[in-house]
């Protein structure tokens, strides 16, 4: 969240509403990979190749959500709803990866594991329903600000 709002979202470039999903997922996707070389070198090959089948959409899923909120804010007009959208983002992130982290890592109750990849499941369903909005948004802010379909 840090990184995004730091360098993309105060620049000139950061001008289409899909821009917030596509630098959020490659700062996620930066994360995920630097994370994983990381379980690598300390866990055995299983561990990381079921980390590279959850852990890296987990980590993908929650950056659209959190990119598609910060777009919203980015072209918010309204200051109070701004801050409430970034707030969304990073909150909604944090409550996927949460969830997702808490029933991989508890060691109480083994079938708890499958919360993992049902929250990664349902995530995903709603990750991908922000994606689309995020493409017709942007589709529709190029027509206005090119002046078609008025």
């Amino acid at each position: 969240f840090i990184a995004l709002i730091i360098f993309p979202y105060r620049q000139a470039f950061f001008n289409d509403p899909m821009d917030g999903i596509v630098y959020s997922v490659m700062i996620g996707m930066g994360f995920a990979t630097l994370e994983n070389l990381l379980y690598a070198f300390q866990f055995d090959i299983p561990t990381t190749a079921l980390r590279g089948l959850t852990a890296v959409p987990v980590h993908a899923i929650c950056a659209t959500t959190m990119g598609y909120y910060v777009s919203k804010a980015k072209f918010s007009t309204d200051p109070k709803k701004t801050n409430l959208l970034l707030a969304y983002g990073l909150g909604a992130s944090i409550l996927v990866h949460g969830l997702y982290d808490f029933f991989i890592l508890q060691e109480i109750y083994d079938w708890l594991i499958l919360l993992a990849i049902v929250t990664l499941m349902i995530s995903l369903v709603f990750a991908a329903r922000m994606f689309k909005e995020d493409q017709v948004e942007s589709s529709a802010y190029w027509k206005k600000k090119n002046g078609e379909g008025s």
